[in-house]
């Protein structure tokens, strides 16, 4: 998988990374189920690895924030999804 192939990359450099895979809204229930294993595997992984994961989670999934095809953040979604960001990167920076 290519999570892999770039935490080895990174691995034992003094760079951070961040990981994350977009929730996915809508009526495809496979789509879904599919992007929520991948976040519950990559989260795991990223853990063992000691490499970041930002979980957009299900804050993102709710109304006002997805448009209604379910993968682009409306406005409001954009801007608390920018505040999260620079908490982050506040705090990797501190």
């Amino acid at each position: 998988m290519i999570f892999r192939a770039l935490g080895r990359q990174v691995k034992g450099s003094e760079a951070q990374v961040l990981f994350s895979i977009p929730p996915v809204a809508g009526e495809d229930e496979g789509r879904k189920r599919v992007s929520e294993q991948i976040n519950t595997w990559l989260q795991a992984w990223c853990h063992r690895q000691n490499l970041g994961f930002f979980d957009l989670g299900s804050v993102y999934v709710a109304p006002g924030l997805l448009a209604t095809e379910g993968v682009h953040l409306l406005q409001k979604g954009k801007r608390i999804l920018a505040q999260e960001l620079t908490r982050l990167i506040y705090r990797a920076l501190n």
